[in-house]
């Protein structure tokens, strides 16, 4: 995982595959490096509710892309 807060972006690693889904966090959320996340569909775009399962909690968060590669990380997390 890797967290931008200045732009509010999260970048998760896909369990299925070598590949990051990136979101904006919604509200102030206390996503930490290393937290496991969960969610249903890793191809919804949008407003979408996941499951931080390290600290077991929920929050709202909005999809901005999936299936992206390491090599294209930094491009979206807008460094």
């Amino acid at each position: 995982m890797e967290i931008n807060r200045t732009r509010g972006r999260v970048a998760v690693g896909s369990e299925k595959n070598s590949s990051f889904s990136v979101f904006e966090m919604l509200a102030n959320t206390n996503f930490q490096v290393g937290d496991e996340l969960s969610w249903q569909d890793e191809s919804s775009f949008g407003k979408y509710q996941i499951k931080n399962i390290t600290q077991n909690e929920y929050a709202e968060v909005l999809f901005q892309e999936h299936g992206i590669s390491l090599s294209n990380l930094s491009k979206q997390m807008l460094y």
